[in-house]
């Protein structure tokens, strides 16, 4: 297309009401992401795949210029917004005592010199690069991560959760505590794409209405329903902070991750 066109990414965070934004709010505005033609032709993987897996200077090269142009021309508006949580901070708990696990995607360094990158190279004149993430409470977010991720954890327990939060008081920087600090996140991210580039927004108050008010005036996407999570037929359920009672379900560790054991543990 001609003219400007921005994009912004909504990177999450996982399990801070993602699903809800791409599934229901999201798509008002065309966006990208979950159920859009564009990830299910898989610019969106390649997208992730570049972000987590190369160095960021792939967006100096042809590869990573064509993956651009590919999301350029993935929507013919004048705004572009993605949602993709893989961009950054995958699988928290999945591998997490092995040595060798790679920590690049909880890295918020990494994720700010890529974006720096693909601003620069690969985006360029086009328009503006934002970005969007969502916040949870610590302590709430992490055992929703781990029972999100349960059923890739070999004997998944409240014994298990325990000692590896442990491990990541212990040794923090072995262990992707730095996933853990937003205000960190927020300011190196804030320098690689600029001031007023970054919004983010915290989960606990998305029931309030503002942070998607923030959003719209963020983005300048008017289409998108600034109301849907004040409504109990629309958002109020990914409101809640566990399942029951401060529990949360362990899942059955085999690569049927759809079924449930009704076992639960408690942050």
């Amino acid at each position: 297309m001609t003219g400007q066109q921005n994009v912004y990414f909504h990177i999450g965070l996982s399990r801070a009401a993602s699903t809800a934004l791409q599934r229901d709010v999201f798509p008002a505005a065309q966006a990208l992401g979950k159920g859009s033609s564009y990830n299910q032709d898989t610019g969106a993987d390649q997208l992730s795949a570049l972000f987590t897996t190369r160095s960021p200077t792939v967006w100096r090269e042809e590869e990573g210029q064509k993956v651009a142009q590919a999301l350029a021309d993935s929507n013919d508006t004048g705004t572009i917004l993605l949602s993709r949580e893989h961009l950054y901070n995958n699988y928290f708990f999945v591998g997490f005592d092995n040595p060798q696990r790679p920590l690049i995607q909880c890295n918020p360094y990494f994720l700010a010199e890529h974006l720096r990158a693909f601003k620069q190279y690969a985006w360029g004149d086009r328009g503006k690069v934002g970005l969007i993430f969502l916040a949870r409470n610590q302590a709430d977010w992490l055992i929703s991560r781990y029972s999100r991720s349960s059923h890739r954890v070999k004997k998944a327990s409240q014994e298990d959760f325990q000692r590896k939060i442990g491990q990541i008081l212990e040794k923090p920087a072995a262990f992707g505590a730095q996933t853990l600090e937003f205000d960190l996140l927020t300011t190196v991210l804030g320098d690689a794409l600029g001031p007023g580039n970054v919004l983010p927004e915290i989960f606990e108050r998305i029931s309030e209405g503002q942070v998607l008010r923030n959003i719209v005036e963020f983005t300048g996407l008017t289409q998108l329903d600034v109301d849907y999570f004040n409504r109990a037929d629309g958002g109020q359920r990914y409101t809640q902070t566990s399942k029951d009672g401060g529990t949360w379900v362990i899942r059955a560790y085999k690569p049927d991750w759809m079924f449930f054991l009704n076992v639960t543990v408690r942050r």
